[in-house]
C-alpha cells in the first residue's frame, strides 16, 4: 500500500488530465494512450495514386506505314499503332500523311514527321 501511495503522491508520468463536471478528460501530452492496443489494430490508410509525369520528348514519332486496304499505321517508339489504339500513355486520335495526333490526359498533341535532307 505504501508503494501505491508514493506513486500517486509523485504525480502522473507524462500524461495529465482535468477533472470537469462531465468527468475526467485525458490529455496525452505526447504519451501513448494506454487504452489503445499495441498490436492488432491497423489504421486505414488512404491510397494515393499520383499520375506519372509524361515527357513529350520521350514520344518518338518515327514513321508511317500503309497496311492492308491503304490503312495508315503510325510507328511510335518502335511500335505500330492505328487510329483508336491505346498505349499506357496515349490514345491515337488521327494519323495523316506526315502528322500524328495523340490524346494524352485529355489533351491533343500533334507530332510532325521530320523530313531528312
Amino acid at each position: 500500500m505504501t508503494v501505491a501511495f508514493a506513486f500517486l503522491a509523485a504525480g502522473p508520468c507524462g500524461a495529465q488530465g482535468q477533472d470537469t463536471e462531465k468527468g475526467f478528460i485525458y490529455t496525452s501530452n505526447g504519451a501513448r494512450d494506454p487504452f489503445v492496443p499495441l498490436v492488432g489494430i491497423e489504421e486505414e490508410k488512404e491510397e494515393v495514386f499520383e499520375k506519372p509525369v509524361i515527357n513529350l520528348d520521350s514520344i518518338k514519332f518515327q514513321g508511317i506505314a500503309y497496311g492492308v486496304n491503304n490503312e495508315i499505321i503510325a510507328i511510335v517508339n518502335g511500335e505500330m499503332y492505328r487510329v483508336g489504339d491505346k498505349s499506357d500513355i496515349f490514345t491515337v486520335k488521327d494519323i495523316g500523311k506526315d502528322k500524328l495526333v495523340l490524346a494524352i490526359d485529355g489533351k491533343d498533341y500533334s507530332f510532325i514527321l521530320y523530313e531528312e535532307y
